[in-house]
């Protein structure tokens, strides 16, 4: 697998926002060379979150990094704050609080307007391979992912970002701080990549490749090894069973 894909891997497997609060005052948007990806928001411990980011200055295809609270990013910013759909940043250079946000989706263009003696024009749809899912037992599933389909979501990261929802499950009892057992998928858009992945509302990711989700910091810590992946299996928690998802590339 190449190391292309296996980053890719690991933000499909992790399309991660946050239910934050929005600033009460507006913040001005930032000017700065910085690119917002996506967000990895604790809502337990906020202080423990995370943007990802891209460096836009001098290459445009740079790799996007995580970058979390009271850490610089590409030198020009400090993270302040992670919202829902935004990280708040103090500019370097200015000591100006700014807000990146993170790009719209504006993939719904609409159709062109034909003329009176023009037939309607239909948009064709675009041409892109999809993952195979075949559920091999009762308890795997197997996802094979075509190359061309993880070049198109590692160019395009924020379409992967906002496919779905994804928060802390956290284990019930205890008087102490709860701990994590996983992230829970939700509001999955139809169509999107995590449901073409077959992931269900209410699905938990419990681990990849034998490593606990258990907290945020492990997250973050399988996406900072995803180049040196040879493979991935999630584990997910589907209704109280578990289930093996095997990915594959070719």
């Amino acid at each position: 697998m190449r190391p292309a894909a296996s980053v890719a891997i690991a933000l499909l497997l992790f399309a991660t926002a946050g239910s934050g609060q929005q600033p009460s005052d507006p913040l001005p948007s930032s000017t700065l060379p910085l690119r917002l990806v996506g967000v990895l928001r604790d809502t337990l411990t906020p202080a423990r979150s995370a943007g990802l980011i891209q460096c836009t200055y001098p290459q445009q295809r740079s790799p996007a990094w995580l970058f979390r609270i009271g850490e610089r990013a590409c030198d020009v910013a400090e993270v302040r704050e992670v919202l829902a759909d935004a990280v708040v940043v103090r500019n370097l250079l200015t000591n100006r609080i700014e807000l990146l946000t993170l790009p719209k989706d504006d993939t719904a263009a609409a159709p062109p307007v034909p003329s009176q003696n023009e037939a309607p024009v239909e948009p064709k749809p675009e041409a892109r391979p999809g993952p195979i899912v075949q559920p091999a037992t009762a308890d795997v599933v197997t996802i094979e992912l075509r190359r061309e389909m993880l070049d198109h979501y590692l160019a395009n990261l924020p379409e992967v970002l906002t496919s779905a929802l994804a928060t802390p499950r956290y284990a019930a009892g205890g008087s102490g701080p709860r701990a994590v057992e996983g992230y829970e998928v939700s509001r999955i858009r139809p169509g999107g990549i995590v449901e073409q992945l077959g992931l269900q509302d209410g699905d938990v990711l419990l681990d990849v490749d034998g490593q606990k989700l258990d907290s945020l910091a492990a997250v973050m810590g399988l996406l900072g090894q995803a180049q040196a992946l040879s493979g991935a299996k999630m584990t997910v928690l589907r209704n109280g069973r578990r289930t093996t998802f095997v990915f594959s590339v070719r």
